[in-house]
């Protein structure tokens, strides 16, 4: 009898704990960073904004990478040198984001008022094919992709590998322009070389990692296992995550891989992420996809 009493009494305290539980939790629920920069590259001194919109957030400081800091929920930040910058976002003292934006020097204007610019990805790996395009309306155009003096080729559009790690300058020239448009691309070391504690290096890594595993299912490789390995391992098994492509449309990341099923004539340009992280886990919350 004392057994089945104190059998009684455990069950009774194990409900009423779960209970409690159930009830912290609904009541605090747990928070993660929702924060924003408006643009992930930006001209050199020109101004973009950041914004949080973190639930019940009451203090804020945005390190920007260059040395400076805010406190304030949004505002205002420029850079007055080129190159990659790591913005961290700490809410509270205690939750984190980081993003990751690149600062260019601005296009050399053109002797007709128009500027011709160089579209591609801002980081790539040692012995990767690396899509750029030239925008503008000139037809004649001449590559140097920066590893070599001499032009690289003639067309719109340029596949090229990089064969050692480093950061190139690419000039395009076209037939009206009196100046070369610049870009710069930082070329990393092999995945499996990258320094863990280079966070722009890691968060390149898994940038490339996804579209390494996008382009397979583009091409008709078993979807499943390219799918599955991109929600597990980089969206916290979220399959709503937004994926944008061409910085216009927007399909969630399972509508988006299913369209590349049907499509496999697509070619993944490049891939940039946004990145949260929530308690100890660091998750992919928006994929930005630049295709072919």
């Amino acid at each position: 009898m004392k057994m089945a009493r104190l059998t009684f009494i455990m069950i009774f305290i194990v409900i009423v704990t779960g209970f409690t539980i159930g009830a912290i939790q609904s009541t605090f629920p747990k928070r993660i960073v929702l924060a924003h920069i408006s643009t992930i590259t930006v001209p050199v001194n020109k101004p973009f904004t950041f914004t949080d919109s973190t639930k019940m957030a009451q203090s804020w400081l945005w390190l920007f990478g260059d040395g400076s800091k805010s406190t304030s929920r949004h505002g205002s930040h420029s850079y007055k040198k080129e190159g990659q910058y790591l913005i961290k976002l700490i809410v509270d003292d205690q939750l984190t984001q980081m993003m990751a934006i690149n600062v260019y020097d601005e296009p050399v204007i053109l002797t007709q008022n128009d500027a011709i610019t160089i579209d591609g990805p801002l980081s790539g790996f040692q012995g990767e094919y690396l899509f750029f395009t030239a925008k503008g309306h000139d037809a004649h155009w001449r590559w140097n992709l920066g590893e070599t003096p001499g032009v690289d080729s003639r067309e719109a559009k340029v596949m090229y590998k990089y064969n050692q790690p480093g950061t190139y300058t690419i000039r395009l020239m076209s037939e009206n322009s009196k100046y070369p448009s610049l870009f710069v691309v930082r070329i990393l070391p092999t995945y499996r070389d990258v320094d863990s504690t280079d966070v722009v290096g890691v968060i390149n890594a898994v940038n490339n990692d996804i579209r390494v595993h996008l382009q397979r299912i583009a091409h008709g490789k078993d979807f499943n296992d390219n799918y599955y390995y991109l929600v597990n391992k980089y969206l916290c098994k979220d399959e709503h995550v937004p994926v944008s492509i061409d910085g216009r449309k927007i399909n969630d990341f399972f509508s988006y891989c299913m369209g590349l099923r049907l499509d496999n004539g697509t070619a993944i340009g490049y891939v940039t992420s946004e990145q949260k992280t929530v308690d100890t886990a660091t998750c992919v919350v928006h994929i930005h996809v630049k295709q072919h």
